[in-house]
């Protein structure tokens, strides 16, 4: 997805606005525009909602936009949300994003979305539909069908988008494309690329699998079948979440 100009004219929202935020484990850009819309000011701060706030990119894409308002934020995981609510006091917490959307869409700017990656089209696609600018972790959807299916939505509603990719995000990656542009480099004969990353974290939580792992009780509160969202459903494990639900492609890519 790529950020998309539209005019002020266009939108009764306000509109996208600063600086770029370097997040944990990745960066979330949010352009800043002039607000096209009387008594307010251009330094207003985005109402912004996010939806999955689990260890990792969730809490941490959410942390590092403090300095905007947080407006609410939702998790299946009533864990995940007491976490978060010691750092958003004053932002409205739901299990559900379409309870949130449904109570609060009018309040909402932006959406930040972290959930696992079976359930980002959905969630992206019900913000869209409202207007929503929004930011999508990585990957963006599950396949090309999802993929187009969202970017036109994003086009047709004239919406700032960005996904969550911190390789393409940091002024690393920047610079030598605009040293390639401005021909710094010369030729370019070779690229190397490797990674060392471990498996745990991004597989599974001890040893190699080849079926999934059995099933164990659901933790209070938790709404098992939402997490599972439009994925086969399978039953809780700790060994799916939080935070290892990768190394599966009914939750991973």
């Amino acid at each position: 997805m790529k950020n998309t100009p539209f005019s002020t004219s266009a939108s009764s929202r306000r509109q996208f606005l600063k600086t770029s935020s370097l997040l944990a484990g990745s960066a979330f850009v949010l352009p800043r525009f002039s607000i096209g819309q009387p008594g307010q000011s251009a330094n207003s701060k985005l109402n912004i909602a996010f939806i999955g706030v689990g260890p990792g990119q969730g809490r941490g894409n959410l942390t590092q936009m403090a300095n905007e308002n947080i407006v609410a934020f939702c998790d299946v995981d009533p864990a995940q949300i007491a976490i978060t609510k010691e750092k958003f006091p004053h932002a409205r917490t739901f299990s559900d994003y379409r309870e949130m959307f449904d109570k609060m869409g009018n309040e909402i700017d932006a959406v930040g979305i972290a959930t696992p990656d079976n359930t980002h089209f959905v969630a992206a696609m019900a913000a869209a539909d409202l207007g929503k600018h929004l930011f999508v972790q990585k990957p963006l959807v599950h396949n090309i069908y999802e993929l187009r299916t969202l970017c036109e939505k994003t086009r047709q509603n004239k919406l700032v988008t960005q996904m969550g990719n911190q390789g393409r995000a940091f002024d690393g990656m920047r610079h030598i494309k605009e040293w390639f542009d401005a021909d710094v480099l010369g030729e370019v004969r070779e690229v190397i690329a490797w990674t060392n990353r471990p498996n745990q974290g991004y597989g599974f939580r001890s040893g190699e699998r080849t079926k999934l792992p059995d099933a164990q009780p659901i933790p209070k509160g938790m709404d098992w079948d939402k997490w599972i969202g439009p994925a086969p459903m399978t039953g809780f494990s700790e060994d799916l979440h939080p935070g290892y639900w990768r190394g599966w492609w009914d939750y991973g890519c």
